[in-house]
């Protein structure tokens, strides 16, 4: 943000919606946390902001945060505290890895982590227990967690792209990743054209 946004509207419509998306931003406005009550869904993406402040933590009421096509490098351990958060939309970043708090977000369905520059991901993603669809095309991922096997209502992975990428399920194994049919439901699509595979049902 600079001095020539001060007559810029901010804050959210009826429906807690607040769209700064092509602000060209490199810092948050001040003014986003006078609506924390009122704001559900923020949309700050394609904009310029290497990092989110601490402060993204007291925005407690939030459903989805989309933070697209930014220069994100990191994200404060404070996006824990998200509680309510449904939706976090990451694309198109430059993340290396992901704070241990993630795993707060306990209501969060859909994570969506695609073009950014992971390598791993936390184990304590496992206790994002309805997390359903989680999104990682074009990544540096090296291995899936074994953890992920523990989130029971995961339908969605989405791996392309990521070439050294050397821990997949194989479901006609046993694969060490998902445990066997029966003591939770499986992913029903898993996605890893990278390794010479469009689509590959869990079966």
């Amino acid at each position: 943000m600079d001095d020539n946004d001060d007559a810029v509207l901010i804050e959210p419509d009826v429906n807690g919606f607040l769209d700064l998306t092509n602000r060209a931003w490199v810092n948050l406005d001040h003014r986003i946390w006078y609506s924390a009550q009122s704001l559900f869904v923020l949309d700050i993406s394609y904009n310029n902001m290497f990092e989110l402040p601490a402060t993204i933590g007291d925005l407690h009421m939030l459903r989805e945060l989309r933070a697209a096509f930014n220069k994100l490098i990191k994200l404060p351990p404070t996006i824990g505290k998200l509680k309510r958060l449904r939706r976090l939309v990451l694309n198109g970043n430059k993340l290396k890895h992901l704070p241990d708090e993630i795993g707060r977000l306990d209501q969060c369905e859909e994570l969506i982590l695609s073009e950014n520059r992971l390598q791993y991901l936390p184990s304590n993603i496992r206790f994002m227990s309805t997390l359903t669809v989680l999104k990682l095309q074009n990544n540096d991922l090296q291995a899936l967690p074994p953890e992920l096997s523990e989130i029971a209502t995961l339908k969605i992975i989405d791996v392309t792209n990521n070439f050294n990428l050397s821990m997949i399920p194989n479901s006609s194994k046993g694969d060490p990743l998902f445990p066997p049919p029966g003591l939770h439901p499986r992913p029903t699509r898993l996605f890893f054209s990278s390794l010479g595979l469009e689509y590959h049902p869990l079966l």
